[in-house]
């Protein structure tokens, strides 16, 4: 509860700082990709967010944050119902408001993860059309349209999952921030033993491994007599992400070596990184290796 409550207080404040401006075709083209278009319910869905000043002069905005988005499912009859998403990318610092600047040609990106919402939701929770968009102060992104899918072939493994809750386990960041408790955590754990059953025969048994590996990860933090992963883990984990599609061998592959940089091995981690930045063909964990990768650089450097 007070982790969504500062995350709602940080949207109310984003809301003030960051109106997006209307500026002209000749200074910022601002463009959202998103990592797919089609998925089945409770997937995740990774942003990337490009401001490109294409004017001769540098472009200065005052304000607390680069980006915003929002989202509305269509619902057909109705007018458009747009609703911000938690701020949780990697520029979410907010107040004091400063001058964001954009020299000639340069290009600035930010990334985004959509899984869970403010109300502990997933956001993509039902089939039909979601619109997404992000709005920055240099002006509007286009939109980008989600197509959520779910036929009979998947009809049951949703309705485990929703009843479970199984899905907080396809993001690492949503599992560590919604998975805090020893009986949690065992309930997923026997919902997890079920969904292999249940997830046959469908596209949601790429996500096992996912799951497996992001809740051996939880279970050793919270629960002391857990055995705890080790370098053989990961690198078992690793071979398995070879033969997983996109996003999942993402997911899998960033999970793993986010654990490895909260276990110390820095160099560990940082092959991994480097494994995702060369041979992903998704924007999203393209853009998040490549920042994690300087981060380790620049927290290893010489002083």
């Amino acid at each position: 509860m007070k982790a969504n409550s500062i995350l709602l207080i940080q949207v109310v404040v984003c809301c003030i700082f960051a109106i997006p401006c209307v500026l002209s075709a000749s200074e910022c083209e601002v463009k959202l990709c998103a990592d797919r278009t089609h998925i089945l319910p409770f997937e995740p869905v990774g942003l990337v967010l490009e401001i490109e000043n294409t004017s001769p002069g540098e472009v200065r905005k005052l304000g607390s944050r680069w980006s915003l988005f929002r989202i509305a499912k269509d619902e057909p009859g109705m007018p458009i119902q747009w609703n911000t998403y938690q701020p949780c990318g990697i520029h979410a610092t907010l107040p004091p408001p400063s001058w964001l600047k954009l020299p000639p040609g340069q290009v600035f990106t930010d990334f985004l993860l959509l899984h869970i919402g403010l109300d502990n939701e997933p956001v993509f929770n039902e089939p039909g059309h979601y619109f997404i968009q992000s709005g920055t102060l240099f002006g509007e992104s286009n939109i980008v349209t989600i197509e959520v899918e779910g036929d009979e072939t998947v009809a049951a493994a949703v309705r485990f999952l929703r009843d479970s809750g199984l899905y907080v386990l396809f993001s690492d960041y949503s599992a560590k921030s919604m998975v805090t408790l020893r009986e949690r955590a065992e309930a997923l754990s026997v919902a997890l033993d079920g969904f292999r059953e249940m997830s046959k025969g469908t596209p949601y048994k790429t996500w096992l491994p996912v799951c497996e590996f992001i809740l051996e990860e939880i279970c050793s933090g919270i629960d002391s007599d857990h055995h705890p992963l080790d370098g053989e883990d990961s690198a078992r984990y690793l071979r398995i992400a070879e033969g997983l599609p996109s996003p999942q061998r993402g997911h899998l592959i960033s999970s793993i070596a986010m654990a490895q940089m909260e276990q110390g091995n820095v160099k560990d981690a940082q092959a991994a990184y480097s494994l995702l930045a060369a041979s992903t063909d998704n924007g999203y964990f393209r853009q998040l290796a490549l920042y994690q990768l300087a981060s380790i650089r620049n927290m290893t450097k010489p002083k």
